[in-house]
């Protein structure tokens, strides 16, 4: 009896899978189909967006507008020089510019270093006697 009774709880057992499967596919396919638009979407705004302006401004200070960083960087002198980095020390502080190590008086391009303090260089501009800030 006990045989009969086993044989008889495997078939019923198979008649109730197929139904649970059926029913998981097409959420599958839905939910496959909404991951791989999402990101298509993704890989869209990111490579299609133009990248963000940073600026740097000092404390205190208001951030200038666009069209203000428009017109710095295409005529500014600070746009010819990078700061890459600064060591800074009160007795001989150094600051790395364009990859070249610099310290005060030294000159690099047009440009002369007035003062190295511990986040910024202050630059003064050979041709027009104009002083400018590097920031890191």
């Amino acid at each position: 009896m006990s045989v009969i009774y086993d044989a008889l709880k495997k078939v019923e057992d198979k008649d109730k899978r197929p139904l649970d499967k059926g029913k998981k596919k097409p959420f599958i396919l839905f939910l496959c189909l909404a991951v791989m638009i999402i990101g298509v979407a993704i890989v869209f705004i990111v490579f299609k967006l133009p990248p963000k302006k940073q600026t740097a401004s000092l404390p205190g200070q208001k951030a200038p507008a666009l069209a203000e960083l428009d017109s710095q960087d295409k005529y500014s002198p600070e746009s010819n020089y990078v700061l890459e980095g600064i060591i800074y020390d009160r007795e001989a502080p150094v600051a790395i510019i364009n990859g070249t190590i610099l310290k005060e008086k030294d000159k690099i391009g047009k440009a002369e270093i007035i003062k190295i303090n511990r986040d910024s260089v202050e630059l003064l501009n050979l041709e027009d006697n104009t002083a400018f800030i590097l920031i890191l």
